[in-house]
């Protein structure tokens, strides 16, 4: 079954289509003079109109379609010879008047295409990557940095794919981060990262030095490191990505090393 969702959005876009392609037809007729006795969406009965001119517009009860009823359109009814009918017209003008619906459907489809690429769509790097790669981060630890701050490094090893290839990403190479969030004793946070830029090949392991924390040694409780926090590897399982040291920490010799 259906949701409803998918329902509304399946009539929203049949509708656009159905309205576009009708008033093709709607504005070629009043462009060559031909009088347009209706102009609705949806099929008979009609459920809600309103005239304005020679024309009633009007709206279906049967969402799945539309039409414009031109005078004089119909060989098997009376016709009067007047000008405005659509018999009386010529073949290119009747011609122009039933091309129009598919040429209008086909601008729109043009119209549209240009907006999706000019905004552009956002493509996975790594959608031709094996399913089930493997970032590990295999340890961490810490080493005191200047004016009493706590730098932190991690160890990361790729064991499913080659997973980084050299490919611009927003003006940097293909990249991916490693991030530490640092707890202190009083609550706060502290956030620091380090990236990847070049290929870490299958089996391949790579030490990277994090950016000094801002918290002091001595307040820190706390430090979770995170290989890949934005999912830039496709790395289903992401079981292996997470260490985690809590303790109390030496302002003078800081140590937060934890192995896998």
């Amino acid at each position: 079954m259906f949701p409803l969702q998918t329902l509304l959005a399946f009539g929203f876009v049949l509708g656009v289509l159905v309205f576009v392609h009708e008033l093709g037809h709607f504005l070629a007729a009043k462009r060559v003079g031909i009088r347009v006795l209706k102009f609705q969406l949806g099929f008979n009965p009609t459920v809600l109109s309103f005239r304005r001119g020679d024309t009633e517009y009007g709206i279906g009860a049967l969402p799945l379609g539309g039409y414009v009823k031109m005078a004089g359109e119909n060989p098997e009814e009376e016709r009067t010879g007047r000008s405005d009918e659509f018999l009386s017209k010529s073949k290119w003008q009747r011609f122009q008047v039933l091309i129009m619906g598919p040429v209008m459907n086909l601008l729109l489809a043009v119209v549209l295409t240009a907006i999706v690429l000019f905004r552009g769509a956002e493509v996975p790097i790594f959608d031709d990557q094996p399913r089930h790669s493997d970032l590990k981060l295999n340890s961490m630890l810490c080493v005191a940095g200047s004016d009493g701050f706590v730098v932190v490094a991690a160890n990361v090893q790729n064991l499913g794919s080659t997973i980084i290839p050299n490919l611009p990403l927003n003006g940097d190479l293909g990249a991916f981060r490693v991030a530490a969030i640092v707890t202190t004793a009083g609550g706060g946070r502290d956030e620091v990262y380090a990236t990847q830029y070049v290929p870490l090949t299958v089996g391949g392991a790579v030490t990277l030095v994090l950016a000094p924390t801002r918290a002091p040694a001595g307040d820190i409780v706390r430090i979770d490191v995170v290989a890949d926090p934005d999912h830039i590897v496709p790395d289903p399982l992401r079981d292996n990505n997470v260490l985690s040291w809590t303790g109390t920490m030496q302002p003078t010799n800081p140590q937060c090393t934890v192995m896998r």
